[in-house]
């Protein structure tokens, strides 16, 4: 490295370790006043940073990012990627579909994958089998990250046949690939396949995680499947989990029990709980308010009140209101 190599990299680094200080759009406005004097205003790198936290927290702003995308010569994939992710998470999704239609020859498998989501969003089938298309002819499907999202677009657009064809063709599906077809079955409403696509999963050899558990469970509630959310059940006492996976499939088990009509065995996993949050108490309130248990509903919403265990939402009143239209 030459020393005028050396030392852009370093007037480089000092430029971004600004962004670490950054935490709000102030903060980064700021930072990009003072990048702009130090003249790497136009350097890829330098701005990237500035577009990628606008986009990737919730008090960013994509309007300023569009501001500061416009100013570059010649963006690249990761700041083309970032800008289209970045809509996608807004109420402007066409602004991503522009990004998308400009970029040509910088599309990537992350593009793809970012606007497959996009218009998973937009439930448009039309758009979404235009793409595939185009992922077909560049021999994209090949890409685990692709053909996931390829199965979840389909999933969501409601064509869970070609979803499963997509999958089918996977030799060996990862957990992603799995819980992919599963949810895109269960957003369907196709609960029965949500159960047997489960079966088989375990099948194979894959262990479920989390979000396996809560959607397949999900479905046992709808359909009333206690013998089968039951062996679920079994399957989470084997699997560990982290606070807020814990608490998640928690939930999901004591709102299939209850959906079920297995209030006792809803209350045994509630009262065991280690960690509880909001949704603990609505599912377990509710499950006993909907099954005719007035009296431990209301005792159950004044512990929590008494404890300040949670602030009381909409629909946690609701349980309660049910539960005194009961009595």
């Amino acid at each position: 490295m030459s020393p005028k190599d050396g030392a852009f990299w370093k007037a480089q680094q000092n430029v971004l370790i600004l962004f670490k200080r950054c935490s709000t759009m102030k903060h980064i406005k700021e930072a990009h006043g003072r990048v702009v004097q130090s003249g790497f205003d136009r350097n890829p790198l330098v701005v990237g940073k500035i577009i990628e936290f606008c986009t990737a927290f919730c008090q960013g702003d994509m309007n300023y990012a569009l501001r500061v995308f416009n100013r570059i010569d010649k963006p690249d994939s990761f700041i083309y990627n970032t800008m289209i992710r970045g809509f996608g998470k807004t109420s402007q999704p066409q602004k991503a579909i522009h990004l998308y239609r400009i970029m040509h020859g910088k599309r990537d498998t992350f593009t793809f994958s970012f606007f497959l989501k996009i218009i998973a969003a937009l439930e448009s089938i039309s758009l979404g089998k235009q793409l595939h298309c185009t992922i077909h002819k560049l021999g994209l499907e090949i890409h685990t990250y692709v053909r996931n999202s390829l199965i979840h677009m389909y999933g969501m657009v409601g064509d869970t046949e070609t979803a499963r064809h997509v999958f089918d063709e996977i030799p060996y599906p990862d957990l992603v690939a799995w819980n992919s077809i599963i949810d895109s079955h269960l957003h369907c409403r196709k609960y029965k396949d949500v159960l047997r696509l489960f079966a088989r999963m375990l099948q194979s050899g894959v262990q479920p995680n989390h979000a396996t558990f809560v959607v397949t469970l999900s479905a046992c509630g709808t359909i009333g499947a206690l013998d089968f959310g039951r062996r679920i059940h079994s399957l989470v006492f084997d699997t560990e989990f982290g606070e807020s996976e814990s608490i998640s499939v928690s939930n999901s088990l004591i709102d299939m029990y209850a959906k079920c009509g297995a209030v006792d065995e809803a209350y045994h996993i509630f009262s065991n709980m280690k960690w509880r949050d909001v949704v603990s108490w609505n599912v377990m309130i509710f499950g006993l308010a909907s099954h005719g248990n007035r009296e431990e509903a209301l005792a159950l919403f004044t512990k929590m009140l008494q404890g300040n265990a949670e602030r009381p939402d909409g629909v946690m009143f609701l349980g309660v209101l049910s539960a005194c239209s009961r009595g």
